[in-house]
C-alpha cells in the first residue's frame, strides 16, 4: 500500500478512535449471569457473521488481491464493530493491516475530512437496517408477513473508484426469530 493510502487509512483509524471515546456507550445496568443480549441485537450481529464468512473468501480476497493494493474499509453498526473485527482476526496481517472496521458515521464523517474519490480505498458494508419504517412495507408486498412482524434489511455492497455494487437480503423479524424471506435483492448499481 503506497503512502497516501496508509496516510489516509491511519487517519480514519485515529478519527474512528477519538469518535468512539468521544461518545461513551450509554450506562445500562449489568445484565444478571443468565441474562442473553437482546434477540433482536444477537440475530442481527448472527445474520452479518454468517454473511463474512462467505465474503471472506469471495468479497474480501478480492478486495485483499487488488493491484495495486489499497486501503479498505468495512463498515458496519456500531454493535456489530466487535463482533466484525473478531470475525476478521484469523486474515492474513498484511491484510488486516490494510483494513478498518468503522461505522458508517465515523466513515462518513471522516471521507469529509479528507475525500479521496476512492483512489486511496474501497468501502465495503455489511449492516441491518432494522425494522424498516411502515412507510416502505408496500415495497415487499410480494413477501407477505404478519401486521404484528417487521421486515428487516441486510444491506451488504462495496464500492471502489470504478464499481459500486448494493444489494440487500430481506428478512423478517416475528420477535424471536429471523427468518430470510430474499437474497440478493439490488438496491442500485451504477458506475459500471
Amino acid at each position: 500500500m503506497n503512502p497516501p493510502c496508509r496516510d489516509w487509512l491511519d487517519g480514519l483509524k485515529r478519527f474512528s478512535e477519538e469518535h468512539r471515546s468521544a461518545r461513551p456507550p450509554r450506562v445500562a445496568p449489568m445484565p444478571s449471569e443468565t441474562a442473553w443480549p437482546a434477540p433482536q441485537h444477537t440475530s442481527q450481529e448472527r445474520i452479518v457473521l454468517d454473511h463474512l464468512l462467505i465474503w471472506k473468501t469471495t468479497v474480501l480476497a478480492e478486495a485483499a488481491a487488488a493491484d495495486p493494493p489499497v486501503a479498505l474499509v468495512l463498515t458496519t453498526t456500531a454493535p456489530n464493530l466487535s463482533g466484525v473485527s473478531r470475525a476478521l482476526a484469523d486474515l492474513d496481517s498484511d491484510f488486516r493491516a490494510r483494513l478498518v472496521v468503522a461505522t458508517e458515521l465515523e466513515y462518513r464523517l471522516w471521507c469529509l475530512r479528507a475525500p479521496d474519490d476512492y483512489r486511496l480505498h474501497t468501502n465495503l458494508w455489511t449492516w441491518v437496517k432494522a425494522p424498516l419504517p411502515a412507510q416502505r412495507r408496500a415495497e415487499f408486498g410480494r413477501f407477505p408477513i404478519p401486521p404484528s412482524d417487521a421486515y428487516w434489511l441486510h444491506r451488504y455492497g462495496f464500492i471502489d473508484k470504478t464499481t459500486e455494487r448494493r444489494f440487500a437480503d430481506l428478512w423478517r423479524w416475528d420477535g424471536s426469530q429471523a427468518t430470510l424471506l430474499a437474497t440478493g435483492l439490488v438496491e442500485g448499481v451504477s458506475r459500471l
